[in-house]
């Protein structure tokens, strides 16, 4: 038996050998255009794996001493239920460890650099999207607190200042794809500041997002981001600037374990996905007005993305 971590899990805990859409989706080895089994990838590898049944999100897969398991998903997946995002148009941020960016499309959509996700699937109805994503946003904030420019959170809202520019590939990069590249600080100079780091690290989280999003070709119609690091005003309000749209964040951050307990309330019959944006509740919305993010500051920040050899 060869699958992923929720398939080993339930198998453990039910001993059913199912596997969820959203995972299923990401294995290379079931097309997520159909989920049907993928026999070129098998064959080029040379492995049989046996593959499990592909279950709803919301499917009910059995129980755990007097404990049902209803709904298996997707870290990312989930959060997109958790703020609603399942309407095409509509892109979920999560600003965490890293920074994933997911775009909701009508159907099962093919684009260079990002990957074709199914958000989320139950009974007939399949929710689709791209996803893009930054490996280290969190960690670097992190990082920067670890040498002693960030001394407390607050300081990701402080003014905005200077001309640095800061890559934070500290484990690669997903797009461009160069998972072999190292992050980089450039145009740093005798006056540069620690405030001049935390911005150009806020823009570049916010440059990537504005690349996915430029990249999916898809009209953006709303904006919602969660996660511990979208607590950041200063963040959202520079990707509200960069794509020129408000920025949405619930009070509660959390959309991951909120994006669950809704999958559960959907396969209980107790609500649809279309119902879902009735739970969204405290919502603030960030602007990034007054904020001037020049075309030509993003090309230069492109540039040396692309430049970054190893």
């Amino acid at each position: 038996m060869i699958w992923t971590l929720e398939s080993f899990i339930v198998y453990a805990l039910t001993h059913r050998y199912v596997g969820d859409a959203t995972n299923a989706a990401m294995t290379g080895f079931v097309n997520p255009a159909n989920f049907k089994p993928i026999s070129t990838v098998t064959a080029l590898l040379g492995v049989k794996p046996e593959l499990p049944e592909i279950v709803d999100n919301t499917a009910y897969i059995g129980d755990y001493q007097g404990v049902q398991i209803k709904a298996l998903a997707a870290d990312q997946q989930a959060a997109c239920v958790g703020d609603a995002c399942l309407a095409e148009g509509l892109v979920k941020i999560t600003n965490g460890t890293g920074t994933f960016v997911d775009v909701v499309c009508e159907g099962y959509k093919r684009v260079e650099g990002l990957i074709p996700l199914v958000v989320a699937k139950h009974g007939g109805t399949v929710i689709r999207g791209v996803e893009g994503y930054l490996p280290t946003s969190g960690l670097a904030v992190d990082f920067l607190r670890r040498i002693g420019v960030v001394t407390h959170y607050s300081d990701l809202d402080a003014p905005l200042e200077g001309d640095v520019v800061f890559i934070p590939a500290l484990v690669g990069l997903q797009l461009p794809s160069k998972p072999w590249v190292r992050g980089v600080i450039s145009n740093l100079g005798l006056t540069s500041s620690r405030s001049a780091l935390i911005t150009a690290l806020l823009k570049s989280i916010a440059f990537h997002v504005k690349m996915v999003v430029d990249r999916s070709g898809i009209p953006v119609k709303a904006v919602r981001a969660n996660g511990k690091l979208s607590k950041s005003d200063g963040l959202l309000r520079l990707i509200s600037a960069c794509l020129g749209v408000p920025v949405e964040r619930q009070t509660d951050v959390e959309a991951t374990l909120r994006g669950l307990a809704l999958l559960q309330m959907v396969g209980e019959g107790k609500m649809s996905f279309q119902e879902l944006e009735r739970t969204r509740r405290a919502v603030e919305i960030i602007r990034g007005d007054g904020l001037h993010i020049s075309r030509e500051e993003y090309d230069k920040w492109v540039s040396l993305l692309q430049s970054l050899k190893s």
